[in-house]
């Protein structure tokens, strides 16, 4: 809701993905939701953590950040 452009993909790319003779579009249409939402906050989670992984691995070689500057 914070991000119009997250909004129109939802908008554009997930009535494709609806069946309408499948069943009730709403629910169909919060489930393809929850799975892109769960699938983001994965990718997000995971990025986040071999960050922070890499962080704590570059910070303990001086040599290693000498080299990137």
């Amino acid at each position: 809701m914070l991000n119009p452009k997250l909004a129109m993909i939802f908008l554009s790319l997930l009535p494709q993905f609806i069946d309408y003779h499948n069943g009730s579009v709403l629910r169909q249409s919060l489930v393809l939701g929850s799975s892109l939402i769960v699938a983001f906050a994965t990718v997000n989670g995971f990025v986040a953590v071999c960050s922070g992984s890499m962080a704590t691995f570059l910070s303990s070689r001086p040599g290693l950040l000498l080299a990137q500057q």
